[in-house]
């Protein structure tokens, strides 16, 4: 019986996290979008570019710009995280943004501060809990190299 509930529960974050959280750039995609977490249209402001601004591309999702975010703080301040830390980091980024759709060339910024609370979250989830997002592991790309840039 034990075993069918952690299957169950593992079902269930994979359903939430992959089922509500990963959204697909739609050029015609008008949602109302989170705005503590991206600027957008006619109210844009100057972003400051930093490591954690992005330009949607076609195919991009805020899950996967997340994800690009969690990577690149991991490298530059030399954070070594697991790929189930990755998965847990970009899906509370996420989460917090709201799940938002993006547009093509929508400028995408994630704050520093709660980047990085996020990651240091990451870096101190149970074993237990991280064996939960490991499951999630196989269904993840983890390059990022072209997520968020301007393509030619």
């Amino acid at each position: 019986m034990k075993n069918i509930s952690k299957l169950l529960v593992v079902v269930a974050m994979f359903a939430f996290a992959f089922g509500f959280v990963t959204t697909p750039i739609y050029a015609d995609d008008n949602e109302a979008h989170n705005e503590t977490e991206h600027t957008e249209g006619a109210e844009e402001e100057a972003v400051t570019p930093t490591p954690y601004s992005f330009v949607a591309q076609a195919g991009d999702s805020y899950t996967e710009i997340a994800r690009k975010a969690v990577q690149t703080m991991g490298i530059l301040d030399n954070i070594n995280l697991s790929q189930a830390q990755i998965i847990f980091a970009e899906t509370k980024l996420t989460q917090a943004a709201g799940s938002p759709g993006l547009e093509v060339g929508q400028k995408v910024q994630i704050a520093e501060d709660m980047l990085k609370g996020i990651v240091e979250e990451a870096v101190n989830i149970s074993e237990a809990n991280e064996a939960l997002w490991e499951e999630y592991v196989k269904f993840v790309d983890f390059n990022t190299d072209n997520v968020g840039e301007t393509r030619n």
